[in-house]
């Protein structure tokens, strides 16, 4: 009986470690995703896009490339 109760606790051990190292991967993976997904969209987050300094900056900036001086 006792060497039963050894071998369960020794596979469940086993079982939990497996199993929770896969959580810990597949956590991982999917912070990478993430990533790499915020890295090609672009996507940041709200307080960086519509920033209205920025925005004044880029209006100016290209007001000024787009004049035309005729004289």
């Amino acid at each position: 009986m006792s060497s039963y109760l050894g071998m369960f606790a020794f596979f469940s051990f086993i079982f939990d470690t497996i199993f929770y190292i896969a959580l810990a991967i597949a956590g991982n993976e999917f912070y990478r995703w993430d990533q790499k997904e915020r890295m090609l969209f672009r996507s940041y987050p709200q307080s960086r896009r519509n920033d209205p300094v920025k925005d004044q900056i880029s209006r100016a900036m290209t007001w000024r490339s787009n004049r035309v001086f005729i004289g």
